[in-house]
């Protein structure tokens, strides 16, 4: 995924020092979407994991919508 597709998905931009990176937060901000920073992104080829797990990962835009959508969808504090 690129990163115009992250930030047409809602995706923040965070700065640090001498990158940046983006996040997406659900709820309260307990649970979390987030990228490596722009330092470790190679020919615009961006990925997002879960914050509270990095093992789960994500190179696909249209999973990630997917994912969001359900989250976003299954949140009770929206109620």
């Amino acid at each position: 995924m690129t990163e115009k597709e992250l930030i047409e998905t809602g995706f923040e931009r965070q700065e640090g020092e001498n990158f940046y990176y983006f996040t997406y937060d659900f709820g309260n901000g307990s649970t979390s979407l987030i990228t490596p920073g722009n330092d470790e992104i190679k020919n615009d080829e961006w990925f997002v994991e879960l914050y509270e797990d990095p093992d789960l990962s994500f190179s696909d835009i249209e999973e990630v919508k997917i994912l969001k959508e359900v989250l976003e969808r299954n949140d009770k504090r929206r109620k």
